[in-house]
């Protein structure tokens, strides 16, 4: 299809070319060969009178006007495909369509397995594809790469930073925290005091560079220089770095409670006030008008309105 003597099939390979910054990895990604996408490539820069990929040294390189392309191209082909599959009406009992969401460990133990309850009963052509918090999360919701994204609000201080105008946040579901150790961790009495909190060694979830941990809030509002003597990438690897130590964890409740079953750990009070983990949902505004898309996250949100 052209557009103004445009071929419109190049802004898809424009929008691979330029999240890779790869011929090879360009064509792999949109299944064409090696000499299919440098043609492309040719003809794109022979419209935009601009190479858009140059090589500096070993790697391949954006020019200014490339970078310049990069949002604009994305969106318009995201606006084709929620134009062509945005459903008006939506009938969960014979709907298939495929979603993307992002979450933790922790909200895949205790939100998921209810969600997907409601989906194999209400919805069985809907898929879910799960896929783990990592450093670019907006990203992918802001890119199309990902439907929505479940996520703690950790530091009010940063929540602003990583929130476009184009996000749509909407509160989930919140829990608390408690202090997890090894069920035979003698140095611990009947209840874990202030002195036994600092004296003893802590691991620690790492939320990444831009987020402290909560042994760090924990610092920051009792003045204790705390042990963190190992961080981990989720709650659940916390949870069995415990047994046959004296390792302090802090583990939201609802998740401590559920791996309890499984690992011989013992669940306390923490002897410090600390904020409620608050879940929230976020999708791009680009689905408000999206039937299946709102069916899916009434169902999550229900999910969250019965956990205990």
């Amino acid at each position: 299809m052209h557009f103004n003597r445009f071929d419109l099939n190049l802004l898809v390979a424009l929008d691979a070319l330029l999240e890779e910054k790869n011929v090879t990895r360009a064509a792999e990604r949109l299944y064409m060969s090696q000499p299919a996408m440098s043609g492309a490539l040719q003809r794109l820069r022979e419209r935009f009178n601009d190479p858009l990929l140059i090589r500096v040294g070993r790697k391949m390189e954006l020019t200014p006007r490339a970078r310049t392309l990069i949002e604009p191209v994305r969106e318009i082909l995201l606006q084709v495909r929620n134009t062509i599959d945005v459903e008006p009406e939506f009938d969960p009992s014979t709907a298939r369509r495929s979603f993307t969401v992002l979450m933790s460990d922790y909200v895949a133990t205790v939100l998921l397995p209810e969600v997907i309850r409601r989906i194999s009963t209400r919805a069985p052509g809907i898929k879910i594809q799960v896929a783990t918090l990592g450093g670019r999360d907006h990203e992918q919701i802001e890119t199309g790469r990902a439907d929505l994204m479940i996520r703690a609000r950790v530091d009010p201080r940063i929540e602003s930073t990583l929130i476009s105008e184009n996000l749509n946040v909407d509160e989930l579901f919140d829990d608390d925290w408690v202090c997890v150790t090894d069920a035979n961790n003698s140095a611990i009495g009947e209840e874990l005091t202030l002195e036994e909190y600092a004296s003893l060694p802590h691991v620690s979830h790492d939320f990444g560079r831009r987020t402290p941990m909560l042994e760090e809030i924990s610092h920051a509002q009792i003045s204790l220089d705390l042990d963190v003597c190992a961080a981990a990438p989720n709650f659940t690897t916390l949870m069995f770095m415990l047994p046959g130590t004296q390792l302090l964890a802090l583990i939201p409740r609802r998740l401590a409670q559920t791996l309890s079953r499984h690992i011989d750990v013992r669940m306390m009070s923490p002897p410090v006030d600390l904020p409620r983990l608050d879940e929230v949902l976020i999708w791009h505004n680009r689905h408000e008008l999206d039937a299946g898309h709102a069916w899916l996250r009434g169902a999550f949100m229900e999910s969250a309105g019965e956990l205990d």
